[in-house]
């Protein structure tokens, strides 16, 4: 069998195609893609599910970071599928132990763990839930603080104490004795 000898030009295009094959795999989705592909997958029924995950195959590159969300966002599609079922219709603390199930079958990880809400800073009494905080999420647990405090206006209604640990974090002061990490 001989090999076929490629033209100048035709070596040209093959590398055009496997450098766009490349690119492709390497291009991870947005976050707003992310959340958007999330937002299909809610809306999956036992009828839709199967078309949904091939067309997430189909569309999504291929990528270290991609096959996550992949991952993920077939995940919430197969249990939506349940959810909007005749026998969906499940409570939030058993949408809580779905989670459990999932995180600890994942990463096959049966340990004590724990999940932290960052909305829990804005209140006094949850300080025994905290240590760390990224920069990011100090940014945004200001900005909520600010829009507790404005949607208040300036904490009418709510406890003093609340009232001044919502103003301490507007103001800069990263509660319950954590520090920004980094």
């Amino acid at each position: 069998m001989t090999k076929k000898v490629l033209t100048s030009e035709q070596q040209i295009e093959l590398d055009k195609i496997k450098t766009d094959l490349e690119n492709d795999r390497n291009k991870e989705i947005s976050h707003n893609d992310v959340l958007k592909w999330m937002e299909r997958a809610r809306k999956q029924t036992f009828e839709t599910f199967p078309a949904f995950i091939q067309e997430i195959n189909d569309t999504i590159p291929l990528s270290y970071g991609n096959i996550c969300h992949m991952i993920g966002i077939a995940a919430i599609a197969s249990a939506y599928t349940f959810e909007n079922s005749d026998k969906g219709g499940i409570t939030g603390f058993q949408s809580g132990c779905i989670l459990w199930d999932i995180v600890c079958a994942w990463t096959n990880n049966y340990e004590p763990q724990k999940m932290i809400h960052f909305r829990d800073m804005l209140y006094p009494q949850m300080d025994y839930k905290f240590s760390t905080i990224s920069k990011e999420t100090f940014r945004w647990l200001q900005k909520e603080a600010q829009k507790e405090l404005s949607d208040s206006n300036d904490g009418i209604g709510m406890h003093p104490d609340v009232t001044r640990h919502m103003k301490s974090i507007v103001a800069g002061e990263i509660p319950f004795g954590y520090t920004l990490e980094g």
